[in-house]
């Protein structure tokens, strides 16, 4: 199961990458360091509504499926935009996304009160 969730994951970003980018304005004046942990934090978003997506998807509801992976597009487009502020490559955001990934993806599947956990912090930080 996991297996599956992860490649369907993977195959949103692929459909992703393709696609324009958004710039995200505003963040010009922040520093480097805020930058990027505002970049992880989207990617974690990123892999939390498509595990999201997933786990919605298994369960027949696709109306909540879709709304999660709306999301999971918005922050990965944010992502997208905040890694080019900060000069890296689309290899490097790969290799980001699949490092967050596989770092939380295992522990938000068997963790579910992780999983709602990580949905909330999103949601707060505007995810």
């Amino acid at each position: 199961m996991r297996y599956v969730r992860l490649r369907r994951l993977r195959d949103l970003a692929a459909v992703l990458t393709g696609g324009a980018l958004l710039f995200c304005g505003g963040a010009a004046a922040q520093d480097d360091a805020s930058l990027r942990e505002r970049y992880e934090l989207a990617i974690r978003c990123f892999v939390t509504y498509g595990t999201l997506r997933g786990d919605s998807g298994d369960a027949g509801d696709q109306a909540s499926a879709g709304a999660f992976e709306q999301r999971a597009h918005r922050a990965f487009q944010v992502a997208g935009g905040l890694g080019n502020m900060l000069d890296y490559s689309r290899d490097q955001m790969e290799r980001d996304i699949g490092a967050i990934e596989t770092r939380e993806m295992p522990r938000m599947v068997k963790d579910k009160a992780y999983l709602k956990s990580a949905e909330a912090a999103c949601r707060a930080h505007s995810f």
